[in-house]
């Protein structure tokens, strides 16, 4: 009896452990617990008789029943699923300025500036670095004489360029005569006024400057010092006028005749004795014209 309860039941197992092997893995777990709950039963090892074989199972050739049984969850771990890092957010500082709203400013009428009248009866400069003369020249708009101002269109001038270039001996520009002058205890010239017609001349910075660098120039040419006067000091007034004014013959009788001289009057003497007449006399001669 309990042989054949134990045939029934390894048969059922081995049906159910092809089954298995073909389907189920949870039917074989139920199987296995039947045979050791008949095992408790007997309270004996189960042996298999030697004629007990294995036949091919069928779930048909059973007539115990197969229940199928629903999957059990099992605590294996699900795959875990990688999740894609999050971005790091960058957050930006936003600086708002405030604006400034301006005041508009009264709109202003420009007035233009009026054009300063020229007083042509007055001295104007002539010379950059110079000042204008103070001298009260004498103005013109026409005569030998008169000297104009090419700015000006040639309408308007003065006599002569001695007077507004504190020149009254028209000592002509060179720096040879500039040194000649400093040398002599001269004042040097402060700049130079060009001659419309050619000419260059010295302009001082005052009359007495002008004055005393005439008497200056003439005593260094009575010493010798000046190349184109050969021979003077000792020579004649008239030797010494064709050299300073060549061209006018009347010059040196001009000059002699103011000083109370005559044209063969050495120049040495005039210098030693009457120096401060004979510039005035040159002054009047190169028409060093004042009001």
């Amino acid at each position: 009896m309990k042989y054949f309860l134990v045939a029934v039941a390894v048969s059922s197992l081995v049906g159910i452990s092809v089954a298995f092997d073909t389907t189920h893995q949870a039917e074989y777990a139920q199987s296995q617990m039947l045979v050791h709950r008949i095992e408790a039963e007997n309270e004996q090892q189960v042996i298999y008789p030697e004629i007990f074989h294995f036949e091919e199972f069928s779930p048909q050739q059973t007539d115990l029943p197969v229940t199928p049984v629903a999957p059990q969850e099992t605590d294996a771990p699900s795959p875990k699923t990688t999740e894609a890092p999050t971005p790091p957010i960058t957050t930006k500082k936003v600086v708002i300025t405030p604006k400034v709203t301006s005041t508009p400013k009264p709109t202003s009428i420009s007035t233009p500036t009026p054009i300063p009248t020229m007083d042509f009866s007055k001295p104007w400069q002539v010379a950059s670095n110079c000042p204008i003369s103070t001298q009260n020249c004498v103005p013109c708009t026409s005569g030998v004489y008169c000297r104009y101002e090419p700015k000006y269109k040639n309408q308007h001038g003065f006599l002569g360029w001695a007077c507004q270039n504190n020149n009254p001996g028209n000592i002509r520009d060179s720096s040879y005569r500039n040194t000649i002058i400093v040398q002599n205890g001269g004042p040097a010239a402060c700049g130079v006024r060009y001659d419309s017609r050619g000419g260059s001349y010295f302009v001082f910075s005052t009359y007495t400057n002008g004055m005393n660098a005439l008497k200056a120039y003439i005593k260094g040419i009575n010493n010798g010092q000046h190349s184109s006067y050969t021979g003077c000091g000792n020579c004649s007034l008239a030797l010494f006028f064709s050299k300073y004014a060549p061209g006018d013959s009347g010059y040196a009788g001009f000059v002699a005749g103011e000083i109370g001289e005559t044209t063969e009057t050495t120049l040495n003497y005039v210098v030693t004795n009457k120096l401060d007449q004979f510039v005035a006399a040159i002054k009047k001669k190169e028409g060093f014209f004042v009001q």
